[in-house]
């Protein structure tokens, strides 16, 4: 069964927006090579995609496969089109997606390696402060993963507040058994 997220819930929505923006930055780029930037650009919107188009059932492998190929079409955008300045912020979004998905401890180890990639790219290209831009887009995905931690931590605690309504609706509809069974006593 599909499970297709509305396109106005807030994550699919703001990932579809930076993806747009990003997209449209590339047109301004001086690439030797558009055609591969633009394929990168869709990949990287198929795989942002590919959660929510695919069977629940294929998640658990799906997922990881989606983040590792939207972490490598982000990089490589980089890469093709450094001087823009908005490939990274595709970085953004994956790091969203990460907070959201996986371990703490993943996110931060997957963060660490795509921001040292970000360095060394930007620094190849031969921008004069490197480490400023990274620092600047780590500021950036460190907002979005806090905000998706949020997120799930609200997400989990709602769904255990349901759990508890459920067990107390139940232990009073027993008591109210109870009662009017001792009544006819």
């Amino acid at each position: 069964m599909l499970r297709l997220r509305a396109p106005q819930e807030p994550m699919l929505l703001a990932g579809l927006v930076t993806w747009a923006a990003a997209a449209l930055g590339l047109r301004v780029e001086e690439s030797t090579q558009p055609a591969l930037m633009w394929t990168l650009a869709a990949i990287y919107l198929v795989a942002f995609l590919s959660a929510d188009l695919l069977p629940r059932r294929w998640e658990r492998w799906v997922l990881p496969v989606a983040l590792l190929v939207e972490a490598v079409c982000a990089l490589a955008l980089v890469w093709l089109a450094p001087r823009g300045g908005t490939a990274p912020v595709l970085l953004v979004v994956l790091v969203a997606q990460l907070a959201l998905v996986m371990p703490a401890r993943v996110t931060v180890a997957a963060v660490a390696v795509l921001n040292i990639a970000l360095y060394l790219l930007l620094r190849g290209a031969g921008y004069s402060e490197p480490l400023l831009v990274t620092t600047l887009y780590i500021g950036f995905q460190a907002f979005a993963a806090l905000v998706a931690h949020y997120a799930r931590t609200a997400e989990a605690s709602r769904d255990a507040l349901a759990r508890v309504n459920a067990d107390l609706l139940a232990t009073r509809a027993l008591l109210a058994d109870t009662a009017r069974g001792n009544e006819r006593l």
